[in-house]
């Protein structure tokens, strides 16, 4: 699909202004986004997108670096999509230049840093919150994964394993820009990026991969099966990581390796995400109130649980108690 007919009837900003786009950028991809480097004075750029709660599709034509972190990103998966240009894309000590053909996929809470060329770079830019990629998994698993998915960073749409995704990625660019009332209906929007989710899970390596081959989840050592198990038993208490680490009978250190090789987290981030896990069940199965409903899972402030909570299900608690 040519760029200009990419999203064309959803613009976002046509900008000189390097502070103006770097608005729009965050404000489409409901994520923490600044500049990466020094701002040219004047530098062309446009941005046009669809943005909902669970995903977001974006086109993006810029010469300015920026670095995404917070905010969006602690809740959702990115995968960019060279369109035209080049596209350095780096988190942590790994680097890939991205054409057309080669792309990065970000974890939740991946720092990353983007670079388009200085002739400039055209990019879809996709965000997939968690949720519906885990929702995807356990459709594909047949039960609810114990543990969030982690993505291997370059995917190579060259190799002939990625020619379905390829096929997935270009009808759904083609249904959301086709100005059919049908394909603007948000179930039918929802169903395209579902698609796109569970081509991903398919195509792509990450934590889960050898589970869907085998059919069986891979083998986690005792300290994280321990941790885990009194995670669970012990959501509603005033826990802390050294009580975690007593509970199973390893150092806090070895504790918080194992969980960020095997888990990709870290046993007080997967505490709090089962806690705020637990506080939605409760939120839709009982009348008690948000800030019972918080406290009782140990969020002592308010404003933090409700900011928390919004990052991880594209909402605020207030919404989800209002729906019961």
């Amino acid at each position: 699909m040519a760029s200009t007919a990419i999203l064309r009837r959803y613009p976002v900003t046509r900008t000189e202004d390097p502070a103006e786009l770097i608005d729009a950028l965050c404000r489409t991809f409901r994520s923490d986004i600044r500049a990466g480097g020094l701002l040219p004075a004047h530098s062309p750029a446009e941005v046009r997108g669809i943005v909902t709660d669970q995903f977001t599709v974006g086109f993006v034509d810029s010469r300015i670096c920026v670095d995404i972190a917070g905010g969006g990103s602690e809740s959702s998966y990115f995968v960019n999509v060279v369109i035209s240009g080049d596209l350095l894309s780096a988190k942590g000590e790994e680097r890939i230049v991205g054409g057309p053909d080669l792309i990065g996929v970000f974890n939740p809470g991946d720092v990353h840093h983007l670079a388009p060329a200085l002739s400039g770079t055209r990019t879809v830019g996709i965000r997939l919150h968690r949720d519906l990629v885990e929702r995807e998994l356990a459709n594909l698993l047949g039960a609810a994964p114990d543990g969030p998915v982690r993505f291997d960073f370059a995917l190579d749409l060259a190799h002939r394993r990625s020619d379905g995704l390829r096929l997935v990625l270009d009808t759904m660019l083609d249904q959301l820009g086709a100005g059919h009332s049908l394909s603007d209906h948000p179930a039918m929007r929802l169903g395209q990026l579902r698609t796109f989710a569970t081509a991903l899970l398919l195509t792509h390596r990450h934590s889960y991969s050898e589970a869907l081959r085998t059919g069986q989840s891979p083998p986690r050592p005792r300290s994280v099966r321990r941790a885990l198990e009194f995670i669970e038993d012990n959501l509603a208490e005033p826990i802390t990581l050294g009580d975690i680490a007593a509970a199973t009978g390893y150092s806090a250190r070895t504790l918080t390796g194992a969980f960020g090789e095997h888990l990709g987290t870290s046993p007080m981030r997967h505490l709090r995400e089962r806690r705020l896990d637990a506080a939605r069940r409760h939120l839709t199965q009982t009348s008690d109130s948000v800030s019972a409903t918080a406290a009782r899972f140990g969020f002592g402030h308010l404003g933090r649980f409700s900011a928390a909570y919004q990052r991880r299900f594209g909402e605020p608690p207030s919404r989800t108690a209002r729906r019961r």
